[in-house]
């Protein structure tokens, strides 16, 4: 019996008892490296294992220690060798009892307080207190493996769980709530989960991040439109019994047709109608597409024409004249649709009339463009113009009448390119007085203005005047205004005549005025 007993211990005591060293080493070593693993992976095979190794151990034990006692009595006779044995077992009963006692004794109180530590974490996991279950589960250690492996195998499960269920509610108190719901289902599928609560809290924040979702979807957002209806959809496939709720988000959404801004009301109407139908109760949100999409896209068009915004309006307008042709306002989409390429065509002549960063020259005298909203060159006039080119040639139209002059492209009927003035018909020739002239005088021919010119309709681009003005003007004044050569006065033989703002207008009379 001693001998079992002290093998009890997986230290092979009993095989020392026996003076059976080999015996003893193996049976230590292998007992260390089974509780190695055992400690190192928790399996329940292993603990078996284990547990066999024991039961293998103290059945040879009591088995050897019996054949040793048998052996002893037959040698020193029966009897009074059995009682010498029998006073020897005794000693060997206490020795083995010191050995195996604390081992047992430890391994029944490391296994007690496994399962205590296993109970109050449960408990505090199932109430949802992963903090309390954690910090239980944390007491954990080698010997609780060694002794509970088992147990502590569950254990390893129960706080992957929890550690899932912290942090779900930390990414809740971020605000974080679409990541939360996502951590609370995964939770809810994992083994070791507890708390039954995590799927009603994960519908829970799937429907508030739904309706504040489908909030700001009614700027115009879609991303946060497919957002909020993909969370609503996942508590319709995951969390039965909730319909009503999803059915109350969406009645709040589609409460707030149409936005504030006709734009964002056009672009959730497109959506809607676009999105594909899944039999489920969202399905009835494109019910409400017919009554708001036409009267959205015309007050969107409207607004986008408002601010300028030409390609977009267009881009409304057409979809509007091919999607309703036969709408009571399709003759309004029509119009807007002109009107966003006559603003279109406003943009590319601006851009052509600004002066190119190489060479400060506009391109439109080059490159002319049609702008179809200008009034047409047709009638008496005055036809404003706007007068580009030369700048000498461009300041003599600052004696034309304001009438005469645009702005800018959106009250111009002509685009008027000026080349550089030059000397036009001799209007007279007049002697002045000369330091190098034969008689003390030199001729000077006086010279209408020549000023070469294209003139452009605005209205289609196309070209409607090549040719040059002669601004006429007085000649032969009484004294004759030049620069000195070399303190010489010596007066130029050419120059232009002096024109007076009735001889430009008179000039350009013809173009603006036919």
């Amino acid at each position: 019996m001693a001998v079992a007993l002290a093998n009890a211990s997986l230290l092979g005591a009993g095989y020392a008892i026996l003076r059976r060293r080999a015996l003893a080493l193996g049976a230590a070593a292998v007992s260390v490296g089974l509780l190695s693993l055992l400690v190192a992976t928790g399996g329940r095979w292993l603990e078996a294992l284990v547990a066999l190794w024991w039961l293998a151990c103290t059945a040879h034990g009591w088995r050897l220690a019996r054949s040793a006692a048998k052996s002893a009595a037959g040698d020193a006779g029966w009897r009074g060798g059995g009682a010498r044995w029998r006073g020897g077992d005794r000693r060997r009963r206490l020795l083995a009892l010191a050995v195996t006692g604390p081992v047992l004794l430890g391994f029944a109180i490391v296994r007690i307080d496994a399962q205590l530590i296993e109970r109050d974490a449960t408990a505090a996991h199932r109430d949802g207190d992963c903090a309390r279950a954690l910090s239980r589960l944390d007491q954990h250690g080698p010997f609780h493996r060694l002794f509970a492996a088992p147990l502590t195998e569950g254990t390893e499960r129960e706080t992957e769980a929890c550690e899932l269920l912290v942090a779900a509610r930390r990414l809740t108190d971020e605000g974080q709530r679409g990541a939360a719901a996502q951590a609370f289902t995964r939770y809810a599928a994992h083994p070791g989960a507890r708390w039954d609560e995590a799927g009603d809290r994960a519908a829970d924040l799937h429907l508030a991040q739904a309706e504040d979702d489908l909030a700001r979807s009614l700027a115009g957002e879609t991303p946060e439109l497919a957002s909020g209806f993909g969370h609503l959809a996942t508590v319709l496939d995951r969390h039965p019994g909730r319909e009503a709720e999803v059915e109350a988000v969406l009645d709040g959404f589609l409460g707030g047709l149409p936005a504030d801004d006709p734009c964002a009301t056009r672009t959730i109407a497109g959506w809607l109608d676009e999105r594909e139908a899944d039999g489920s109760a969202l399905d009835r949100a494109a019910e409400v597409v017919p009554a708001l999409e036409p009267a959205a896209s015309f007050d969107c068009g409207d607004r986008l024409l408002e601010r300028s915004r030409w390609e977009e309006a267009h881009e409304v307008y057409r979809d509007l004249v091919e999607a309703h042709p036969d709408h009571e306002r399709a003759g309004e989409a029509a119009d807007g649709v002109e009107r966003a390429e006559a603003g279109i065509e406003l943009v590319a002549v601006r851009a052509l009339l600004d002066p190119e960063p190489l060479t400060g020259e506009p391109r439109y005298c080059e490159d002319p463009a049609p702008y179809r909203a200008a009034p047409p060159y047709r009638g008496g006039g005055p036809h404003p113009v706007l007068l580009l080119g030369d700048e000498e040639g461009t300041e003599t139209g600052g004696d034309l009448p304001d009438s005469w002059l645009a702005d800018g492209p959106e009250d111009a009927v002509l685009v008027v390119c000026l080349d550089t003035p030059r000397m036009g018909d001799a209007v007279e020739t007049c002697p002045y007085e000369s330091d190098l002239g034969v008689d003390g005088y030199s001729d000077v021919t006086f010279r209408e203005t020549r000023v070469p010119l294209r003139a452009f309709e605005l209205r289609t681009g196309e070209l409607v005047s090549d040719r040059a003005l002669e601004i006429g003007g007085a000649s032969c004044p009484d004294v004759l205004s030049h620069e000195t050569i070399s303190g010489y006065d010596i007066p130029p033989s050419e120059v232009y005549v002096e024109s007076s703002p009735s001889d430009v207008r008179a000039a350009y009379a013809p173009l603006v005025t036919p």
